[in-house]
C-alpha cells in the first residue's frame, strides 16, 4: 500500500456520513475496531488510534492486513 493510497484509505473511512464503524488487522495478529473518526489520526503513512478506555495502537502502511475484511497489498 502506497502512502497515498494509506492516507486516502482512511481519510475515506473515517469521513463516511453517517459515519460506519470498521475493523483493521494487522500483520502481528493484533486487530480493533475503529469506534469513532476522531479518535485515529494519520498522515504520511503512519497512524495513531485510541481506543475505549484509552488503549493506543500505532501502525504504518506496512503493517496492515486487513481493512474491513479486504486483504491490502503492501507492494
Amino acid at each position: 500500500m502506497t502512502v497515498e493510497n494509506f492516507d486516502q484509505v482512511l481519510e475515506r473511512l473515517v469521513s463516511r456520513k453517517p459515519f460506519q464503524f470498521f475493523t483493521i488487522e494487522l500483520h502481528d495478529g493484533r486487530s480493533f475496531e475503529v469506534d469513532h473518526p476522531a479518535a485515529m489520526a494519520f498522515r504520511f503513512g503512519v497512524a495513531a488510534f485510541v481506543a475505549r478506555g484509552g488503549r493506543p495502537f500505532s501502525f504504518d502502511r506496512n503493517s496492515i492486513r486487513k481493512i474491513d475484511g479486504v486483504p491490502v497489498s503492501n507492494d
